[in-house]
C-alpha cells in the first residue's frame, strides 16, 4: 500500500480490529479499492471530487459488474465500513484531507440511552425482518385454480378449455399465488432455487427466500409458501418438466448475449462458463441465458400470462387467454357473483404458533368486514 496504509495495516491490532484473522480481510479491501482507482488513474489519498467519482464507479461495478467481483448488500456494507475507519484513520492522522463519503446525523437508542451517531450513506439497503403480505380471496383464486386445472366452477371438466400445460399452469399458479413474488422475481427464478422439500408435512408456512439478483432494488428479501403448494411444485420439476426438458435442444436467441453453459448445478449454485458462481448474484440478463446441464432453460417455466395478471394488465382478457377459453363470456361465469373490486384483503401478519385454521378465520373475518356493507 502507498500514503500511509501500510502504517494502518500496522495499527490494526491497536485500532479496535483485535482480532488476527480480520487484519487480511482489512487489507485486502483497502487493496482492491486501491487497485480499482488505479485502472482509473485516482490514488488512494486523491481530492473529494475524484474519490466520490469513483466510489459511485465502483458501486456499479460492484452491483452489476462482471459476476465474478459482484457483492450482495451486506459483503458491500462492510467494504464501506472498513474503508470509512480507513479515511477516518488517514484524516486522524493527517495523511488524507478528503473523503469519498458523505454521512448524515441519526439518534439511536442504545441500552436505553440515546446516542447521536454518523450514517456512510454509501451503504446499500438490506431487507427488513418483516413484510407486509396480501392473499388474494379464497373463493376467487379456487376458481382461477380450477380453470389452469381445466375444471369448471363446479369441479367437472371445461369442454371448451384449448390451452395445454395443465399441470403445469397449475402447479406453478398456486406456487405464484402462495409465495407473493412480483413480476420479476417470478419470471427469473430458477428450478434450482425452489426451496427444499421438507421430509415430513408441515402445518405452518415454509420460509422461501428470494435472491437479490432479481428482487425490487437488489434486496435480499423472505416470503412464504405452504407444504401442499411446494410439494405440488416439486411433483411437476421432477417429473413432467424434466421430462419436457431432458434432451433439449434450447439455446438462447443470440440477440440476448452469448450462452451461459452450467456444469456441476446445485441449489446454491454451479460452474457457469467454467466457473463457480452463486445463483442469488445472477440478474435477469443472466438467468434468462443459462442452460442447464443436458439442455433447455434453468428458468422455472414462468408463465408470462400469470405475471401480466398480476400486474392488473386487462385482467379478464389475460383470464381468458390464459385459461384456454375461445370468448371472454365463458371467462365470465367463473366471476359470476365475485365482487372483483375487493379481490385483494390484507390480513394480519401471521404470528408464530398460529395455525392454518387461525389465518383461515382471520380472512374470513377481514372479508365479512365488507359483506356487512353490499351484498353483491
Amino acid at each position: 500500500m502507498l500514503g500511509g496504509g501500510e502504517r494502518w495495516a500496522c495499527e490494526l491490532p491497536t485500532h479496535k480490529v483485535p482480532a488476527d484473522n480480520s487484519w487480511p480481510s482489512y487489507v485486502r479491501v483497502v487493496r482492491e479499492w486501491m487497485e480499482f482507482g488505479a485502472e482509473y488513474g485516482v490514488s488512494l489519498l486523491d481530492s473529494r471530487d475524484r474519490l466520490k467519482a469513483l466510489l459511485g464507479a465502483y458501486s456499479v461495478h460492484r452491483s452489476r459488474g462482471p459476476l465474478k467481483d459482484r457483492f450482495k448488500a451486506s459483503t458491500w456494507n462492510h467494504h464501506m465500513a472498513i474503508l470509512g475507519r480507513f479515511y477516518s484513520w488517514a484524516t486522524d492522522n493527517g495523511h488524507a484531507t478528503a473523503v469519498p463519503f458523505t454521512y448524515r446525523y441519526a439518534t439511536g437508542v442504545f441500552g436505553g440511552q440515546i446516542r447521536e451517531m454518523t450514517v456512510n450513506q454509501a451503504r446499500r439497503r438490506q431487507p427488513k425482518e418483516h413484510v407486509t403480505i396480501k392473499y388474494l380471496e379464497e373463493d376467487f383464486a379456487e376458481l382461477f385454480f380450477k380453470g389452469l386445472a381445466r375444471l369448471q366452477p363446479d369441479g367437472s371438466p371445461e369442454r371448451g378449455y384449448r390451452g395445454r400445460e395443465m399441470a403445469r399452469n397449475a402447479a406453478v399458479g398456486r406456487f405464484m399465488f402462495a409465495s407473493g413474488p412480483r413480476n420479476q422475481e417470478f419470471s427469473y427464478l430458477l428450478a434450482a432455487e425452489v426451496p427444499a422439500l421438507p421430509a415430513r408435512r408441515t402445518p405452518m408456512p415454509l420460509p422461501f427466500s428470494l435472491p437479490w439478483g432479481i428482487t425490487k432494488g437488489g434486496k435480499f428479501r423472505h416470503t412464504w409458501i405452504d407444504y401442499d403448494t411446494l410439494a405440488e411444485l416439486h411433483n411437476y420439476l421432477a417429473f413432467e418438466r424434466a421430462s419436457a426438458v431432458r434432451g433439449s435442444s434450447w439455446m438462447p436467441p443470440s440477440r440476448w448475449g452469448e450462452p451461459l453453459m452450467v456444469t456441476e448445478a446445485d441449489a446454491l449454485g454451479g460452474r457457469v462458463n467454467g466457473s463457480r458462481l452463486r445463483w442469488e448474484d445472477l440478474g435477469p440478463g443472466e438467468r434468462r441465458r443459462l442452460v442447464a446441464p443436458g439442455g433447455g432453460s434453468m428458468l422455472c417455466d414462468a408463465d408470462a400470462a400469470l405475471a401480466l395478471y398480476l400486474t392488473g394488465h386487462e385482467p379478464l382478457l389475460v383470464l381468458r387467454d390464459l385459461l384456454g377459453h375461445s370468448s371472454a363470456l365463458t371467462t365470465e361465469k367463473y366471476l359470476h357473483r365475485l365482487d372483483t373490486t375487493r379481490i385483494f384483503a390484507e390480513l394480519p401478519p401471521a404470528a408464530a404458533g398460529h395455525s392454518k385454521a387461525d389465518m383461515r378465520a382471520a380472512e374470513h373475518e377481514a372479508a365479512a368486514e365488507f359483506d356487512d356493507e353490499d351484498d353483491i
